[in-house]
């Protein structure tokens, strides 16, 4: 059985139809939560005006994340931006390295939004 030409003319329409001009994404104003973290490209990072090492900035997050609910994780913004303290190449390895730890480590947390600067 072969689809008519009518058929094949409403697919795209009606895929058209669910795309939506923009993702979902909480503002701050209706996030669950936020936080802003700097990624400093020396293994720490700042966060709520402390220089921490990023290991107790993800245990922090940890724990922050596992008191709420699904919908609330959803709702959650992360805002990630970089502030190398060092210069040089090796600073900046660094950043990338645990900017990308960091990302993955909200995708483990369920994150629902992490906003790259």
């Amino acid at each position: 059985m072969r689809p008519s030409a009518a058929s094949l003319l409403l697919a795209p329409l009606l895929l058209a139809a669910c795309v939506s001009d923009s993702p979902n994404v909480p503002t701050p104003a209706d996030a669950s939560g936020t936080v802003d973290v700097e990624i400093l490209g020396d293994g720490f990072v700042r966060t709520d005006g402390r220089r921490i090492p990023m290991d107790a900035f993800i245990l922090e997050m940890r724990m922050r994340m596992r008191t709420m609910t699904p919908e609330q994780r959803d709702l959650f913004l992360v805002t990630v931006t970089f502030a190398p303290s060092l210069d040089g190449a090796a600073a900046e390895s660094i950043a990338h390295r645990d900017r990308d730890r960091l990302l993955e480590q909200c995708d483990i947390m369920d994150v629902g939004v992490v906003k790259l600067l």
